[in-house]
């Protein structure tokens, strides 16, 4: 009996759809995710209402921040946050991995910016019904928020900094960039 060779799997999506290129593959991902994800909290909202659903929709995103938190330290080799600007690049990682365009305005032993330049969650996410995409997005900032606490909280540090999510490039309307930060108390 002949060993069966490992499929490809990006080759053979891209032969079945006729692209040409891995780039399609990867926004034709991107956007599949950011759907679903939306799909899903309009499907909690309707089944639960807008509280008990994002409570457990929070459920989902801590265990996201703790998935990310552990993968952070293993591949930038962290065993201890121990100060801001191992923090700062434990956020980076964890917004490129999504993959946010998070860049580093400042990173200091006092303080922490990071611009989050582009974020795939409003540019590829469904375009279905402009009100309920304004009320998710107010629900994902609040999540966003609470993210970066997560992360702070993993991290051991939060009788040492304040850290926070001012800016959403989905919500604001008044910006064109996130903005993620942490400082000293």
């Amino acid at each position: 009996m002949a060993e069966k060779q490992p499929v490809d799997l990006p080759v053979k999506y891209m032969k079945e759809t006729g692209r040409d290129n891995f780039e399609d593959f990867c926004l034709d991902a991107t956007r599949a995710i950011f759907s679903h994800v939306y799909y899903i909290w309009r499907t909690l909202k309707a089944a639960l209402g807008p509280k008990a659903a994002l409570d457990l929709y929070w459920k989902v995103w801590e265990g996201l921040a703790e998935v990310s938190f552990v993968q952070a330290k293993q591949v930038l080799k962290i065993d201890e946050v121990k100060d801001i600007p191992t923090l700062g690049k434990i956020f980076q990682y964890c917004w490129l991995a999504y993959p946010c365009i998070y860049n580093l305005k400042e990173n200091t032993a006092d303080s922490h910016v990071g611009i989050i330049d582009f974020c795939p969650n409003p540019e590829y996410g469904p375009t279905d019904n402009h009100m309920d995409r304004l009320d998710y997005y107010k629900q994902e900032a609040e999540l966003s928020r609470r993210f970066v606490w997560k992360l702070v909280e993993l991290a051991g540090m939060k009788d040492k900094v304040d850290a926070d999510q001012d800016l959403f490039l989905c919500r604001d309307g008044c910006t064109d960039v996130c903005r993620v930060y942490a400082r000293k108390k």
